[in-house]
């Protein structure tokens, strides 16, 4: 036996629509008192998909952490390189919409953005020595220091073609800054000679 409410009664069709969950109180009620913006919380990773990551803030209640939103130096084309199903993470609320049940996350605003001092350290013309963290036949993802990825087209190598039978994780290339964009958190790189 369960128990039900009544929604609806139609006398001519003779039919009657009923409902179980609205016996139970909406988790959405109140959802902006109690996760205001820039509220600051741990939720739990449920699902990733393309575009970002599901986190779980309570039961019933999941808001998007979009790809964009989850760090601020490292780039990746699918965002389970940067979170897991299952693991807990620290989010800050940016925007919620009750009537779409909606809620929209991130995680990199909990550290202050680090571009305007990549602007400074790494202007155009700066050559550094760069760990190479990933290869395939478009070109190389590379890590500098503090831990900044930026993606190295095969065009701005020395040995463009096939980049995957030259260059390999872990092995270190030398490049040269083109530009850099902090607004766009874009950093452009070419194949130096040499670290001078």
């Amino acid at each position: 036996m369960v128990t039900v409410k009544i929604l609806n009664i139609d006398t001519e069709k003779k039919h009657i629509s009923l409902g179980m969950k609205q016996l139970e109180l909406n988790p959405w009620d109140g959802i902006s008192e109690r996760f205001p913006i820039d509220h600051v919380t741990t939720g739990t990773v449920r699902n990733i998909t393309n575009f970002g990551a599901f986190v779980e803030l309570e039961p019933g209640i999941d808001g998007l952490v979009h790809k964009s939103n989850l760090s601020w130096t490292r780039q990746a084309e699918h965002p389970s390189a940067l979170v897991q199903i299952g693991q807990d993470l620290q989010v800050i609320v940016l925007h919620v919409d009750v009537d779409a049940h909606r809620i929209d996350l991130g995680h990199k605003q909990l550290s202050p953005d680090p571009w305007p001092k990549l602007a400074i350290q790494y202007q155009e013309g700066t050559v550094q020595a760069c760990t190479v963290t990933g290869v395939n036949e478009r070109g190389l993802v590379v890590e500098l220091p503090p831990g900044i990825e930026a993606f190295v087209p095969a065009s701005n190598l020395k040995h463009p073609d096939a980049p995957e039978r030259t260059y390999h994780v872990g092995s270190t290339v030398v490049l040269r800054v083109v530009q850099i964009d902090p607004d766009e958190q874009a950093l452009s790189l070419s194949e130096a000679s040499d670290p001078s």
